[in-house]
């Protein structure tokens, strides 16, 4: 089937209306370059949670999602930097086991790299994601810009997990720390990213929100520590091994309980957050199906 060279609509960054090209994310010097599987879950399987790999994506993972000007801004100003970065993290993950921690040091323009993942963000988290959080289109556009919104929390990860895991923007009630979180996952081999729209410092990530405030001339380095986490699930912050996953999934426990006003909450942050009209941008992370109580109900 030959390839589709020409799609035109709304660039996602800028929201004008032009021709959409093709763009590598994360950039194709970043090890995307090659055949790559995608983690989903089935449709009709998200109660058991079973996962399977989706179809091969060739030439690595690509989407038509901005405008030539803004593809060619962002590989400009911010590729070159996220590719060094990256060249850096790979070959300490390749001899690293799951979990464990490490230093990546000599790391440089880090306002920089901080772009280029916010804009492979853009790409994978939709059409409506900017529309909904107008200040990351000066924020990317604009190389200088510094403005971070405070109540957005940027982190990275290493994963050794050969292939790619995108969540995309979504709320979800987490169970076992009692929390709604809305957050997005970008993972793709040796990195994975994540952004939060409230703090995660209980979980195995490293913050890099703070490197907003580093002019994007900076001559500096920084040392960054890593934690290496296996992206086996197909959803956001699961960081359980496939050994692990396959172990909870055999636990027998009792079917857990869940406001339906916090269910209300979880629909409305992911929608106000993800922006568009989406509705199916929460979830639960719970083994089983969870009991809905509604305090409205006699």
């Amino acid at each position: 089937m030959a390839r589709q060279d020409t799609i035109e609509g709304f660039c996602w960054l800028c929201g004008r209306f032009a021709k959409l090209t093709r763009e590598h994310i994360p950039p194709r010097a970043a090890f995307n370059n090659k055949s790559v599987l995608l983690l989903a879950v089935e449709e009709n399987t998200r109660e058991t949670g079973r996962l399977e790999w989706g179809g091969k994506v060739e030439e690595g993972l690509i989407v038509r999602s901005l405008c030539s000007e803004c593809n060619s801004r962002g590989g400009a100003k911010y590729g070159t930097h996220y590719v060094d970065f990256i060249s850096r993290v790979a070959p300490i993950v390749e001899r690293a086991k799951d979990r464990e921690q490490f230093i990546v040091s000599g790391v440089g323009r880090p306002l920089s790299i901080l772009k280029q993942i916010m804009q492979s963000f853009v790409s994978a988290n939709g059409p409506s994601f900017v529309e909904a959080n107008p200040w990351i289109r000066k924020f990317i556009r604009n190389s200088r810009n510094q403005e971070w919104s405070p109540d957005l929390f940027a982190y990275i990860f290493a994963t050794n997990t050969r292939g790619g895991r995108k969540s995309g923007l979504g709320a979800f009630f987490d169970f076992g720390r009692k929390r709604i979180r809305t957050v997005a996952e970008f993972s793709f081999w040796p990195l994975g990213m994540v952004l939060s729209f409230d703090s995660l410092d209980e979980y195995p990530v490293t913050p890099i929100h703070h490197w907003a405030q580093y002019d994007y001339s900076w001559p500096g380095q920084l040392d960054i520590n890593l934690v290496v986490n296996p992206t086996s699930s197909a959803y956001a912050l699961d960081f359980r091994t496939r050994a692990e996953m396959n172990r909870d999934a055999f636990r027998i426990e009792p079917r857990p309980k869940v406001a339906g006003e916090t269910l209300r909450e979880v629909m409305r942050l992911a929608q106000a957050r993800g922006g568009g009209k989406t509705t199916d941008r929460w979830a639960f992370v719970t083994n089983q199906r969870p009991d809905i109580e509604d305090g409205d109900e006699e």
